[in-house]
């Protein structure tokens, strides 16, 4: 069938004005499917199927599944998002104080709503909703996951085996230009995931990554083994955060929380562009960037390792890389 031959990237949840899901709508229509076992199926099930990934009932799959394969790991952000959509679907009491449901063909309508209790999100908060509030986490506090609000869609939402991370941006509340809380580090393993599922944010996992670094992380990419290569902003504290660039690199072990400056980039004063598009290769724990310079300098590659130092690669003899990527023999 169409559904198990669609090849899944990452860049399908970068399509300008269609969800992951509609991509994948357009590439494996439902409407194909009428009449036969899979009828009632979306695009997105349907993949799900092609893996084998169990998310409903007593005999779900546990998150590692997702990450079995290069392809299949790609349905994970996708089936996170419906997790929360499901969770706020369930946060709406509305339905169970309903009789009858009006629908009218009219300019102006008057309503009424429902706002649940705090009694109500407490108990709420076990229908596949995780909420956690930095005002409960005094010193513990933590903004959005990363990517959500400032990088381009990347989620901030790493698995390690039968752990979760979360790495979090620092944030701001609207009319301010300096950020309220840091930039952290999450976990979510052990008692937190029952069933397969994410259930609650660790108490004993906290790392404050403005305070180690020094600065505010834009973006995160997993190298390989524990560690991950943080990208941030580029001057230190609040300047950074107001400022908006980006072109300090770090190297960071979730594990023994230690972190590493990055080395043999370029000064940041010279640095034009660093390319969206990368290159992590996990089994040798590197991963390369383009970068260009405004010096005489052409666009080069450089990779950085997980000691934390980096090394200028290949030139191009052209104006400008608009990317690297990395491709594997199966």
């Amino acid at each position: 069938m169409a559904f198990d031959n669609i090849h899944l990237e990452k860049g399908m949840y970068h399509e300008a004005g269609r969800s992951f899901t509609q991509v994948l709508e357009q590439l494996d229509p439902s409407e194909g499917y009428r009449g036969t076992p899979l009828e009632n199926t979306d695009a997105f099930q349907r993949q799900l199927k092609r893996f084998g990934i169990r998310v409903k009932g007593a005999g779900s799959d546990t998150v590692e599944k997702f990450f079995s394969t290069f392809e299949s790991a790609v349905l994970f952000p996708e089936f996170l998002a419906r997790a929360v959509r499901q969770g706020m679907d369930e946060a709406n009491i509305l339905p169970a104080i309903t009789a009858t449901v009006t629908r009218i063909d009219a300019m102006d309508y008057r309503s009424i709503y429902s706002i649940p209790t705090d009694a109500d999100k407490e108990y709420l908060k076990y229908q596949n909703m995780i909420v956690r509030k930095s005002e409960d986490h005094v010193g513990e506090e933590a903004g959005q996951i990363k990517g959500n609000l400032r990088s381009r869609t990347e989620t901030g939402i790493e698995v390690l085996g039968d752990e979760i991370y979360l790495f979090c941006q620092g944030s701001k509340n609207s009319g301010k230009d300096y950020p309220d809380v840091p930039s952290a580090v999450l976990r979510i393993s052990g008692n937190s995931i029952q069933n397969g599922k994410p259930v609650a944010i660790d108490d004993d996992y906290y790392v404050n990554l403005t305070e180690v670094t020094g600065r505010y992380m834009w973006k995160c990419f997993y190298i390989g083994g524990n560690k991950f290569c943080l990208q941030l902003y580029t001057e230190k504290g609040t300047a950074g955060f107001v400022e908006g660039s980006h072109k300090a690199f770090g190297i960071f072990d979730v594990k023994t929380e230690q972190y590493t400056p990055v080395t043999g980039l370029p000064d940041a004063n010279l640095i034009y562009d660093i390319a969206l598009a990368y290159a992590a290769d996990t089994d040798n724990n590197t991963i390369t960037f383009e970068v260009e310079t405004t010096d005489s300098q052409l666009p080069a590659l450089y990779t950085i390792g997980k000691d934390g130092v980096a090394k200028r690669g290949m030139e191009v003899d052209t104006e400008s890389i608009k990317g690297v990527s990395l491709l594997k023999q199966k």
